[in-house]
């Protein structure tokens, strides 16, 4: 299959990042804005191994300068990527290059710029992996009690809308492969769509499968839906903060190339410093104000407050808390899983989760064969959220993503313990038919 890929020359920044000293808005005055990243240690530190940085600054013309002078102190320093929707780029700089050092204090002093680690993170953690006898009868309890099931019986499926999936990429299961209209692979530079991690495989059949490898048994929640795969993560769910910014970058510069409605992100690490200066969280409100609905798992660093993940502090970001649904069609069981992060978040205090979904026991789409496997976390409760917001879009193609975040938290469902904290449910349980017929109805003021 060839696979087109959009171009980024046309793509200029659309986010206006702030300096440490020039924030747009105030963070809260209980928490440090950041932990500011101490230069000469973690040069030190590095030994002989590169030092890999995101720089951030508004001032293109300071940007472009201190760029000049990292690449000219070392021949060994190396830009690995250009991040125009963060007004920044990443750098490898050799750690005994005293002279980038030098330039890099003084720039982070100033205060026009941002400084950050690229850190090589396991975005997937802690998700919960368990191998199912590949042609088992599957059991719809899930969709039953979720109300997807009725929606497809009235042709509710998500046609013509487009989800893109940021992980670590998409094998062509017989449920997916007719409906992966772009592959993007941000590790490895290969064309063909491929998963050598399955988690992504997994999320892509939550959003989209069409139950096609299991006579209909396991289904996702828009079934009729396109697929953009976009590789960020390795063999091991490990990625670079840049390569992931990179996919989402890709993303917004294809969005009206492959109608791009909803970006899945399930991945997280911990949140590193305020959303303002968070470049992975810049990001994802960028594509938010591009007009893509973004959803965010929360983490699975639970139970406990501020566990939160990054992006899922992204203010405008759908992020997805799970529960657990027993199993069971009836929703008065229901109740938060475990490990599911807890807000508020980390630095901001802003209430997070936005809403739950299903994350327990999911099963999905396998990336070694034709059949599945069952997984448990916030990551499998995002694409759920994703699918809804699909199907959404589907019935009312006006809804921007501010209207369908906006929908999903006014139509949640309380959980039998009502007095839940919001920053553990979130506005509570996804609910797919209020929300559709709300959505069919919406009419912006």
């Amino acid at each position: 299959m060839s696979i087109g890929i959009g171009s980024l020359s046309n793509l200029t920044p659309t986010y206006s990042s702030p300096s440490l000293k020039n924030l747009s808005e105030p963070a809260s005055a209980k928490a440090p804005l950041n932990e500011e990243l101490s230069l000469a240690e973690t040069f030190t530190k590095s030994s002989d191994k590169p030092v890999s940085l995101i720089i951030q600054s508004n001032d293109q013309e300071k940007l472009a300068s201190l760029k000049a002078q990292l690449l000219k102190s070392d021949q060994s320093n190396q830009v690995t990527a250009d991040l125009p929707i963060i007004n920044g780029f990443s750098i490898d700089v050799s750690a005994q290059d005293n002279e980038a050092l030098q330039s890099l204090t003084q720039a982070q002093q100033s205060g026009a710029f941002a400084v950050s680690l690229d850190q090589n993170s396991d975005f997937t953690s802690n998700d919960l992996f368990e191998l199912q006898n590949t042609f088992s009868p599957i059991h719809k309890e899930t969709n039953v009690m979720l109300g997807v099931e009725k929606l497809h019986e009235q042709g509710i499926k998500g046609k013509g809308t487009c989800i893109c999936v940021i992980d670590s990429g998409i094998a062509m299961h017989p449920d997916l492969k007719d409906r992966v209209v772009a592959f993007k692979d941000c590790v490895n530079g290969r064309q063909e769509p491929y998963d050598d991690n399955g988690h992504g495989t997994h999320v892509a059949g939550i959003c989209a499968g069409d139950g096609s490898s299991s006579d209909g048994k396991t289904v996702g929640v828009a079934p009729e839906a396109n697929i953009v795969g976009v590789k960020v993560l390795d063999q091991f769910g490990n990625g670079t903060t840049s390569q992931i910014i990179k996919g989402i970058q890709w993303a917004i510069a294809n969005k009206n190339k492959y109608n791009i409605d909803v970006i899945n992100m399930s991945l997280g690490r911990p949140i590193p410093r305020t959303r303002f200066l968070d470049p992975m969280t810049i990001a994802v409100q960028v594509a938010e104000k591009c007009g893509i609905t973004v959803v965010v798992s929360a983490g699975n660093d639970g139970p406990g407050a501020s566990t939160i993940c990054s992006p899922g502090n992204a203010p405008n970001a759908i992020t997805v808390g799970a529960f657990d649904d027993y199993g069971t069609p009836e929703t008065d069981d229901d109740w938060p899983a475990y490990f599911s992060s807890q807000g508020p978040t980390r630095f901001d205090n802003l209430e997070k989760p936005d809403i739950s979904a299903p994350g327990v026991d999911i099963i999905s789409c396998s990336n070694e064969n034709d059949g599945y496997v069952q997984m448990s976390g916030t990551s499998m409760a995002a694409p759920f959220t994703a699918g809804v917001a699909a199907l959404m879009k589907g019935v009312n193609p006006k809804l921007r993503p501010k209207d369908i975040k906006s929908i999903l938290m006014s139509q949640a469902a309380p959980f039998q313990q009502s007095d839940l904290s919001r920053n553990i449910v979130g506005a509570g349980a996804i609910t797919p038919q209020e929300s559709l017929a709300q959505a069919a109805d919406f009419k912006r003021k």
